[in-house]
């Protein structure tokens, strides 16, 4: 969206977005003032933008926080937990994607919008033990599926998903990083 606008000083997002798009504030002026990042991580107002790769060990996202924008803490290879606050309302696509360490992840009751694979190769995801019939849960949240479920799936207690019924077939063709609020 706003990607390299290299005079972009000062940015402001309404608590009403749910999603953003990956790279949105890439190499602006807020994104490349040292100042407006914090252990590691930026926030613009109540969303967390991006984790440098390097972030390690347990992060627990600040409280108030938003969402969780598309891509955010992809590739933090050596972050082992993640605590989602319950301010939280949206987790972005490929949001914590290949974070091969990790395992331990607690998302808040709130969350209304799950993108497209947001976990997707992180150690918890890999663990064929968090896995049941095929289906991959947080908490209440049904994360993702593996190709191999037909039919539908019964996510009465998915908090995410807000029938009592989803057909799979339609989760998996549907893209999810379609950003409307931005």
């Amino acid at each position: 969206a706003f990607y390299k606008a290299s005079k972009l000083a000062t940015i402001k997002i309404p608590d009403s977005v749910r999603c953003i798009a990956e790279e949105a504030f890439a190499e602006t002026a807020y994104y490349n003032n040292s100042s407006n990042w914090t252990n590691k991580v930026l926030y613009i107002g109540n969303h967390l933008i991006l984790a440098k790769s390097d972030l390690s060990g347990s992060y627990t996202i600040k409280s108030g926080t938003i969402s969780v924008a598309e891509m955010a803490v992809r590739g933090c290879s050596k972050l082992t937990g993640v605590v989602i606050p319950d301010s939280v309302k949206g987790i972005g696509s490929i949001s914590f994607a290949n974070c091969s360490a990790l395992t331990s992840i607690k998302i808040g009751n709130n969350v209304e919008y799950i993108g497209d694979r947001p976990f997707i190769n992180c150690g918890y995801f890999k663990d064929a033990n968090n896995w049941q019939n095929n289906l991959l849960y947080i908490g209440p949240y049904l994360v993702a599926a593996k190709s191999s479920v037909s039919g539908s799936v019964s996510a009465v207690d998915s908090q995410v998903v807000p029938t009592a019924s989803l057909s799979l077939s339609a989760l998996s063709s549907q893209e999810n990083s379609e950003c409307e609020n931005l």
